[in-house]
């Protein structure tokens, strides 16, 4: 089994991440690496990307197929957006916390088809609970208070794309790319 927790996040979370090692699950951390928008017909997709212990090991990306709706909502979400009046996910997370809800974490422990089933772990009066939850639902409260993301280990290894590549070839790349840039402006794009 493989559980990789900072010592810091475990000392600031220490109840939490006990029950997950009480539950013997192999749970790995993943935070939102991007969000692409598609429009329909086609799902929009959000990207989790593991948190490697070290550097000498790579992140892996997960997929993660949602509605346009709900990638909207991500989105602003995400971005931070200020909006004069608040979307269903602001509204749940202002009662959240006028009422002392925490969100602890968010468990993506399962995938039928290309669907992932989410839940989203919360603590009220020392007490934890779980509900089930769409995962762009779940993700986007646990980015708004600043909630850890976890997902099953064997979905990594199912549902995972590794982005592996060898340090060198990403420093030359971004090498690369940085002097393209320099040789660029925006009049190059221009018809």
């Amino acid at each position: 089994m493989t559980l990789y927790i900072k010592w810091d996040d475990f000392v600031k979370n220490g109840l939490y991440y006990f029950l997950i090692l009480r539950e013997r699950r192999a749970m790995i951390p993943v935070n939102v690496l991007t969000l692409i928008a598609a429009s329909a017909p086609r799902p929009s997709v959000l990207v989790l990307q593991t948190v490697p212990e070290n550097q000498q090991v790579s992140p892996v990306l997960i997929p993660v197929y949602i509605n346009l709706n709900e990638a909207s909502l991500l989105s602003l979400i995400l971005k931070d957006a200020q909006l004069t009046r608040p979307t269903s996910h602001q509204l749940f997370y202002n009662i959240c916390s006028t009422c002392e809800v925490a969100i602890q974490y968010v468990h993506i422990y399962k995938l039928l088809g290309c669907i992932f089933y989410t839940k989203l772990v919360v603590k009220h009066n020392n007490k934890i609970q779980e509900f089930e939850a769409r995962p762009s639902d779940a993700i986007a409260l646990a980015v708004q208070q600043g909630a850890p993301l976890f997902i099953e280990e064997a979905l990594v290894n199912s549902a995972g794309f590794s982005c592996a590549l060898p340090h060198e070839t990403m420093d030359a790349a971004l090498q690369e790319f940085s002097t393209w840039l320099d040789k660029t402006s925006p009049e190059d794009f221009s018809d």
